[in-house]
């Protein structure tokens, strides 16, 4: 999630203090760190090898290219 993302929802649910801010933003750092196991979505059939390759590309990619990438993705027939 994007520090404005953030900051908008935080705004959202009333008054937040900085600390408050900063905390949330270290756990989603955290969250967004870890890897995702697309292998077992794909091989337990959630998702198929084409839209895990899709993903797998999409997580590498920094927060300023994602969203080219789904563009590009939306255009080769992928469902997201």
């Amino acid at each position: 999630m994007s520090s404005s993302r953030l900051a908008a929802a935080a705004a959202a649910a009333g008054p937040v203090g900085a600390d408050e801010l900063a905390d949330a933003q270290r756990v989603l750092d955290r969250a967004g760190a870890r890897g995702v196991p697309w292998d077992t979505f794909s091989a337990s059939g959630l998702l198929g090898e084409r839209e895990a390759q899709a993903l797998r590309r999409y997580d590498a990619k920094p927060e300023a290219l994602q969203a080219s990438l789904l563009d590009e993705v939306r255009r080769s027939g992928v469902e997201i």
